[in-house]
């Protein structure tokens, strides 16, 4: 099912050349686990599922939980930037997809001076203007490019100071101005089934300048990989990887839950040409709880 009319978020209970105002940057492409690792090169339809590009602009990043979605730029090795998502979940935390933060033409992690974040940012609007991190940790200490778009592929990002007081985060509680709540996924039970859950996404697309927030929704996913992926009719672009994934319902049933990081698109779709089938993030699961409460700041 295709919902081709909302805006911002539903709430369940009711590798391209970059033109924007950043440096020169090339978007950070999903990575593609079927045809081997590297960024993918544009398609126009590539990410998106089925015949219509349903992404909408948010055009107000001053609320939650838009505020605490981040745009990454990082400068690679071979001197070109790219673009991806991150998100706060803690005041000093940020969650992202690891091939975000790691060089695979080094196969090394990027130096934290070669990453630059910028919370909630909207075109030329900084509003909490771009900072680097002083720490960056990935999923686990063996981290190669080997684990791209697979269930390893996450990372966690801290900072010097507590912005995530700020912007608000993902957490455990509520932010100030957000009556909703926003928390992380709490156990391996989804509140119901796969199939009547409405996936919301949200994060910087390359291909719409990589500066401007983009978000997409669908109702219903699937558990891969022995419950360790995500996959789902969200449509998708370079840039995107590192956003969060996340339901809605009321309040009173734990408000906006986060259930995945978004990280690759899956295969190809024989028909419209260039679609794919879905796409997929890593599933909160213990695993990933269990890094982020041993990461968490």
């Amino acid at each position: 099912m295709r919902f081709d009319n909302m805006v911002n978020e539903v709430d369940f209970s009711s590798k391209t050349l970059y033109t924007g105002q950043l440096p020169r940057a090339i978007v950070q492409g999903e990575m593609n686990t079927y045809s081997g690792f590297g960024r993918e090169e544009y398609r126009p339809n590539y990410e998106i599922v089925g015949s219509q590009d349903t992404r909408r602009k948010i055009s107000d990043t001053s609320v939650a939980p838009f505020r605490y979605i981040c745009q990454l730029l990082m400068n690679m090795s071979d001197g070109k930037f790219y673009i991806g998502t991150g998100f706060f979940i803690g005041p000093k935390t940020i969650l992202t997809a690891g091939h975000n933060i790691w060089d695979d033409l080094t196969n090394a992690k990027l130096p934290n001076n070669k990453i630059w974040i910028s919370a909630a940012r909207n075109g030329a609007t900084l509003p909490f203007g771009t900072i680097n991190p002083v720490n960056v940790i990935p999923s686990h200490g063996g981290f190669s490019s080997a684990d791209f778009s697979t269930s390893k592929d996450y990372a966690i990002l801290h900072l010097a100071h507590s912005l995530g007081n700020t912007t608000g985060y993902f957490g455990q509680g509520k932010w100030a101005k957000d009556a909703t709540g926003s928390q992380i996924l709490s156990t391996n039970n989804l509140p119901v089934s796969p199939s009547k859950l409405q996936l919301n996404l949200c994060g910087y697309p390359g291909d719409k300048g990589g500066d401007l927030q983009y978000s997409s929704y669908n109702m219903g996913f699937a558990l891969q990989d022995g419950g360790t992926i995500l996959s789902y009719f969200n449509d998708t672009k370079g840039g995107h990887s590192g956003s969060p994934v996340w339901i809605k319902r009321h309040s009173s049933l734990g408000g906006r839950i986060i259930v995945g990081i978004h990280i690759a698109r899956g295969p190809f779709a024989t028909s419209p040409a260039g679609t794919v089938k879905y796409n997929r993030a890593v599933f909160i699961n213990n695993n990933v709880r269990a890094f982020i409460r041993a990461n968490l700041q």
